[in-house]
């Protein structure tokens, strides 16, 4: 008599968490050159193409909690370019507007993985071992980064070792 084997079926793929926005990572940036960020990606677009005021700087920095010339450092701006464009009130390049935007949005996927802002910005600031010791912000100066980022940070939302 041959033993049959019988296959288990395969568990049934979870569906995905419904994004759980946090009033607070959604409003972060609500009233400021930001505010665009939340709304949708044609609005974005449109935000970016145009360019942003330089205020934008100061008010992503104040968020992080962190120095105007460190950020402006970390995702790989001119500091002398963005005081001259604050200093003629002119807005921000398209690739200056864009740089900003992408850490305001791992900022608010952040926030929306942690539910909590302050682990947040936290995680934002901290070395962290899956990304080979860097600071998530340190990443988001070049597209590869950002996936990589926000792949963390999705791997942290569904449990998996990040």
């Amino acid at each position: 008599m041959t033993a049959v084997l019988k296959r288990r079926a395969p568990a049934a793929r979870q569906s995905a968490k419904p994004l759980l926005v946090q009033p607070a990572a959604v409003t972060a940036f609500a009233n400021t050159p930001l505010s665009f960020v939340n709304e949708g990606a044609a609005s974005q677009i449109a935000h970016i193409r145009r360019g942003i005021s330089p205020a934008a700087v100061t008010v992503l920095a104040d968020h992080l909690d962190m120095s105007r010339d460190a950020l402006v450092k970390a995702v790989g701006l001119a500091s002398s370019t963005v005081k001259a464009r604050r200093t003629a009130d002119k807005p921000l390049s398209t690739v200056e507007t864009e740089r900003l935007a992408r850490v305001a949005r791992v900022v608010i996927r952040a926030a929306q993985v942690f539910e909590d802002n302050a682990a947040a910005l936290a995680w934002v600031k901290r070395p962290n071992r899956s990304l080979g010791g860097e600071m998530p912000l340190a990443l988001l100066d070049t597209d590869a980064g950002i996936e990589l980022v926000l792949d963390t940070l999705g791997r942290i939302e569904n449990g998996i070792t990040a």
